[in-house]
């Protein structure tokens, strides 16, 4: 099992397609914080394809790297991702998180987005 990357280790390109799916898909700042929230407690993933269902949208990824963002009702390909039975509280001394600290997300033309 691998770790899910965080955001400042996405190649370029996978950031770029994330943000892209992100606008596309209309995700919300609440839909982004339950992810942000899932990648604090530093899950485990396959090596293989899998996705994580949120509810509002879907998570897929290959290995340690999230490949895409689906909408509610669209499936998902690969090992299904489950919560890892933890409270959802997160320790005051791990701020790990797919998104930049800043909260701003910065795409390959340069502009942030928040």
């Amino acid at each position: 099992m691998a770790k899910i990357e965080t955001w400042e280790k996405l190649p370029a390109r996978v950031r770029q397609h994330l943000i892209d799916r992100m606008r596309d898909r209309s995700i919300s700042i609440a839909d982004l914080n339950q992810l942000r929230l899932w990648i604090e407690s530093e899950p485990e993933v396959p090596e293989g394809d899998w996705y994580r269902d949120f509810g509002s949208f879907k998570i897929c990824g290959r290995g340690s790297y999230p490949k895409t963002f689906l909408l509610r009702g669209q499936a998902g390909k690969g090992q299904a991702l489950f919560c890892c039975g933890c409270s959802g509280e997160r320790s005051a001394s791990k701020r790990v998180s797919l998104l930049p600290a800043n909260g701003q997300i910065t795409g390959a033309g340069g502009g942030a987005r928040q």
